[in-house]
């Protein structure tokens, strides 16, 4: 029988010693330094390497989803998953694929647990975005591709297109410039299908405030604008 060492068998206890016997176990292999399967209480379970009885190395994490339950009714969030890649301290970290339940798809690199610096998110409608995350969410510099056709390159905030950016739409429109929190509001330039281009404010995606319409025959109208409709010159 293979001997365990006093500082391994040291650091696993610390590492589960909450956990119930009945409740959490090593089902298979070797938990301590070697492969193994291991099951925890609230239902995740990790198949990989182990080092001094802490996931660590190469590995696959299994998360159930979460539910509640209100009155009679139990409600069931599409969270979990499975995640393959490196594994350092008993976390995601390094570079991985977590493949979740909800049919989305993440392949890039995680940092205690999170998602952390470059990463693909796939949609499971068909969407896809690639770039910066931080904290678990796109943020920083990253292009998102539509189902529907559209296409945003620039900067992210918090999940969601946020500061300045280039947007193509179906319909052959092009904006550069401002948006918040996934609208198009602030100052910025449209340029449309029919040869038209807008410069000046906008606001919840309509030309509204002061900017300067400029049409393919050369005309020009320069002053206010609200929800779209020009109201007239600048005095």
């Amino acid at each position: 029988m293979r001997r365990i060492g006093m500082t391994g068998l040291f650091l696993f206890l610390i590492a589960f010693a909450a956990v119930p016997a009945a409740l959490a176990e090593c089902v298979d292999g070797d938990c301590i330094n070697g492969k193994g399967k291991f099951e925890f209480p609230d239902g995740k379970v990790y198949e990989g390497t182990f080092k001094d009885g802490i996931p660590d190395g190469q590995g696959a994490f299994t998360y159930p989803d979460a539910t509640m339950k209100r009155g009679t009714l139990t409600y069931t969030y599409h969270v979990g998953g499975r995640y393959e890649g490196e594994v350092k301290d008993g976390k995601k970290e390094g570079r991985g694929v977590f493949y979740y339940t909800s049919g989305n798809e993440y392949s890039g690199t995680f940092r205690n647990d999170l998602r952390e610096g470059k990463g693909t998110l796939k949609f499971k409608g068909g969407s896809v975005y690639e770039g910066d995350f931080r904290n678990d969410k796109q943020e920083g510099r990253g292009v998102m591709v539509n189902a529907d056709g559209s296409r945003y390159e620039g900067t992210f905030r918090d999940g969601l297109p946020d500061g300045k950016g280039v947007f193509l739409f179906p319909d052959g429109r092009k904006y550069e410039g401002e948006l918040r929190e996934n609208r198009i509001t602030g100052k910025g330039t449209m340029h449309f299908p029919d040869g038209r281009k807008y410069t000046g404010e906008f606001k919840e995606e309509l030309m509204d405030g002061e900017g300067t319409m400029l049409f393919p025959d050369g005309k020009k109208q320069t002053g206010k604008f609200e929800k779209g409709a020009f109201l007239g010159e600048k005095p």
